[in-house]
């Protein structure tokens, strides 16, 4: 397959339907060309949701009914999908990764060319007081977040240079050819070692590169994911998943000023 995108993600999904598109359009409009989906069982309308996009090649959609499965998917896109990208970033369906201040991921990245990854940490946001879906775009709804410091922004997610990948070791850490390590956005290498596998010790600046990781939304979202279940294990997340991490400290309106151009998006 002949390389064709700059800059691909892969993400496995689970019942997703209602925010497909606004994640997809999001994406498109910070310089993703494709998208390799792992659907892991999904029953609602996430096929429909996808349709134009599979017309189109911008997606696509692997059946992946392994679960846990998301590392063996994560070594199944890079086995058969990375030639047709340069870069593969491995992200979920509640993180937005974009630049802090450039809009183009595109062009961030040309700056780390000599890298075998970038790795980027996740902003966590809160329900923003929200106990039920107050519908509309996820971006906007919910503008609060934990402070940098708190304990889990310290977790990495990689942008993937796919010339020197091996393979992935979990959500959050891969395998590099030879003496190679990924860099954080200020080019400090970050050693593969089994401390740092989760990115535990790589303190978020989000200067250039972020995620905002909507990871709980409103309560009522949050106790469906929670009854979903999880990619990573067959565990539920405990009850008090929503407690934990509805931190809202700070109002983070970055991500706004993609707000009027992924709203006519959607509206098309």
């Amino acid at each position: 397959m002949e390389k064709r995108d700059y800059l691909a993600i892969c993400a496995t999904i689970k019942d997703e339907g209602p925010y497909l598109r606004e994640w997809i359009e999001f994406h498109k409009i910070v310089g993703v060309g494709r998208f390799y989906l792992y659907d892991n069982g999904s029953r609602d309308n996430t096929r429909e949701v996808l349709g134009p996009y599979l017309k189109k090649g911008e997606v696509v959609l692997v059946d992946w009914p392994i679960h846990p499965g998301q590392v063996q998917a994560y070594n199944h896109c890079l086995k058969h999908f990375s030639a047709a990208a340069h870069w593969i970033a491995f992200i979920d369906l509640d993180e937005f990764l974009f630049g802090t201040e450039q809009d183009s991921l595109c062009h961030v990245l040309r700056d780390y060319e000599a890298f075998c990854g970038v790795v980027v940490n996740w902003l966590i946001f809160g329900s923003s007081g929200h106990a039920r879906n107050p519908g509309g775009l996820v971006i906007k709804n919910f503008t609060r977040r934990a402070p940098l410091e708190f304990m889990i922004n310290s977790h990495i997610k990689t942008i993937l240079h796919t010339s020197s990948a091996l393979g992935c070791a979990n959500a959050h850490a891969f395998f590099y050819q030879g003496e190679a390590c990924p860099v954080d956005e200020d080019k400090n290498f970050i050693s593969p070692t089994r401390k740092n596998l989760f990115g535990a010790v790589v303190s978020p600046k989000a200067a250039k590169l972020r995620i905002n990781h909507y990871i709980v939304k409103s309560l009522q979202e949050s106790e469906r994911k929670r009854l979903r279940g999880r990619a990573t294990v067959k565990a539920l997340r405990p009850k008090q998943f929503f407690k934990n991490l509805d931190r809202n400290d700070e109002v983070d309106v970055t991500i706004q000023r993609f707000v009027p151009l992924l709203t006519k998006r959607l509206s098309l």
